[in-house]
């Protein structure tokens, strides 16, 4: 770092050394400057950009942002934005504009701030990729597993129906043999689910109305044993998604809260907007199904969206990893906190409509 005649430190210098790019506006979108970093990441020299506009260069996204944050006179950020300057590749940055004002507080430009995500995302894909196999490669063995116990059940009621049964016991066989292909039919079907979304397709969704056919509909088939307590927040915004699907993934977790809760006991769904931070670029709509049930352990907890594990004496270890695969391809997430002997409660996050 240097220093000039005076002695001081040369703030040029640090401006050029600072890792992410900076470039600062006048009023009018004109480039005044630019640090070196801006000049790395946009590979164009800072003498080719100095005193041009940014309208002419940037994706008009950045100048929506600019205009938003001169509304609003405050920092706007995007996290993914595409940028191609020039005949440069395009880019995906994050970012961060920040106006700044005379004495007067009047707005005299702007600074943006630029943040090559495009080695981060790479990363992030390369961890969805291995985390897909992985996920896929125990689907199988655990479908595989899976499988093999009703399909031993119809061999084996099968074989019996050899020897000589009375009427009772044939009609016994008979049974179990319904029973084992019922079973392996509804397992089949509920992991063909996967392959029926078309993200094309997707449309605006009321997460509150699916919530209240869904409270509606359990409320009345459990009567007073467990009641249900909402707490809808009426103003969040659509999310844009498959309603069926989506519908099926509450459903399975009121239906786990009510398998949870042995006795009387109470099933609490929440909404609400989170807006300290962002997934998919956009801020979340948080759906909360909480119950006061025997809670899981801390063992189960790492396992229970694993394809296949369940607890249960006739579950399929199926619902909560394909309620799993179902928010990943509405860009949504679930998590989980719970204790033994106190209850549950699930985090389903889904980014709302862009448009909001």
């Amino acid at each position: 770092m240097t220093k000039n005649k005076q002695g001081k430190l040369n703030y040029k210098d640090i401006f050029d050394t600072l890792p992410d790019g900076y470039i600062f506006l006048d009023k009018e979108k004109f480039i005044n400057d630019l640090n070196q970093s801006a000049e790395l990441i946009l590979n164009v020299s800072r003498k080719k950009l100095i005193g041009q506009n940014l309208n002419k260069l940037f994706p008009c996204e950045i100048n929506e942002l600019i205009d938003k944050a001169e509304r609003d006179e405050r920092t706007i950020t995007d996290d993914d934005i595409k940028v191609r300057v020039f005949l440069n590749q395009p880019l995906s940055l994050q970012v961060i504009v920040t106006p700044y004002m005379d004495e007067k507080a009047s707005i005299v430009g702007f600074i943006l701030q630029l943040r090559d995500i495009e080695g981060t995302k790479l990363l992030t894909e390369q961890s969805e990729i291995r985390s897909f196999n992985n996920n896929f490669e125990n689907m199988i063995l655990g479908l595989t597993h899976e499988l093999k116990n009703p399909l031993s059940g119809v061999k084996g009621a099968a074989q019996l129906l050899n020897d000589d049964l009375n009427e009772d016991e044939m009609k016994k066989c008979s049974e179990i043999i319904i029973n084992e292909v019922d079973r392996l039919s509804e397992l089949i079907d509920r992991i063909k689910r996967l392959d029926d979304l078309d993200t094309d397709n997707f449309a605006e969704v009321d997460i509150n109305e699916i919530l209240l056919d869904i409270i509606f509909l359990h409320s009345k088939l459990l009567k007073n044993r467990i009641k249900i307590v909402k707490d809808l927040d009426i103003s969040i915004p659509p999310v844009i998604g498959d309603p069926n699907s989506l519908k099926q993934v509450f459903i399975n977790l009121v239906k786990n809260a009510v398998q949870a809760i042995s006795n009387k006991g109470k099933i609490t769904i929440k909404t609400k907007l989170i807006n300290d931070y962002k997934i998919k670029s956009n801020y979340p709509i948080l759906v909360s199904v909480r119950d006061n049930g025997k809670g899981i352990s801390a063992e189960q907890k790492d396992k229970i969206f694993t394809p296949f594990y369940t607890t249960k004496n006739n579950g399929t270890g199926v619902g909560l990893f394909v309620t799993y695969q179902i928010l990943v391809k509405h860009g949504g997430t679930i998590l989980v906190e719970s204790e033994e002997n106190s209850g549950s409660e699930f985090k389903v996050y889904l980014p709302v409509h862009p448009g909001f």
